[in-house]
């Protein structure tokens, strides 16, 4: 398994924080470069981010922004939610009482209830 270059701090089970949904983002991406599936040059290319700034992302050398972040998402048509594993999926369940909203797979369509 791959794994990002960061070191930080620890998260605990329960908890969830938008780092750790960052160096998830950041471990998805560089295993389907591993995988042959994209390349660092024409992921750059089609999301508009310079192949540098993304390798820098990509080794940790540099942090990635939320604007970055959504780039990333958007074309490789995911969302925050692919990137739980199923522990936390069966927790916000349960926690919820009730599943995830149907719109949520689609970046600007969820509604405020």
């Amino acid at each position: 398994m791959l794994a990002p270059y960061f070191t930080g701090k620890s998260f605990t089970a329960r908890a969830m924080y938008f780092e750790l949904l960052q160096l998830r983002l950041i471990t998805h991406v560089q295993g389907r470069l591993q995988r042959g599936e994209l390349t660092e040059r024409g992921l750059a290319r089609r999301t508009g981010i310079s192949q540098p700034h993304l390798h820098n992302v990509l080794k940790g050398v540099r942090g990635l922004s939320p604007q970055m972040g959504d780039l990333l998402l958007r074309h490789l048509h995911i969302t925050l939610i692919d990137l739980l594993n199923t522990d936390e999926l069966a927790r916000r369940s349960l926690e919820d009482g009730g599943s995830w909203p149907a719109d949520t797979r689609f970046p600007g369509a969820n509604r405020i209830r």
